[in-house]
């Protein structure tokens, strides 16, 4: 009887599927009249008190921010707040329009700030 020869089958190597990444970027256009102070600050957050404070000239446009999140895309206003400085007596409001999807994982929102 001669020896058999067992050959040993290899497993087949599980692939993990990785989370695609989607970018969001977010802008302001100040539609206010003048030019403005506007702060935003991120909302839910465990960096305690992070904001950014900018000038933007009156009809002009500035980029707030961007983030990355894993295979979906959440508004900018569920993660800012925004405040548009000015007089006590000054009210503004804010619209933000539809967004903009650049490709499959990259989507561009802006917000307009006018003077009520």
């Amino acid at each position: 009887m001669s020896p058999q020869i067992v050959k040993e089958v290899p497993k087949k190597q599980e692939v993990a599927q990785c989370a695609e990444i989607y970018s969001t970027e977010f802008y302001l256009i100040n539609a206010t009249g003048k030019k403005r102070n506007v702060v935003a600050r991120l909302l839910n957050t465990s960096i305690d008190g992070f904001q950014k404070e900018v000038i933007v000239a009156n009809n002009d446009t500035i980029k707030l921010g961007n983030y990355i999140e894993a295979q979906l895309f959440t508004h900018p206003k569920e993660r800012i707040s925004l405040e548009i400085k000015g007089r006590k007596s000054e009210k503004f409001q804010l619209f933000w329009e539809e967004p903009k999807q650049e490709g499959k994982c990259k989507r561009v929102y802006y917000v307009v700030a006018v003077k009520t």
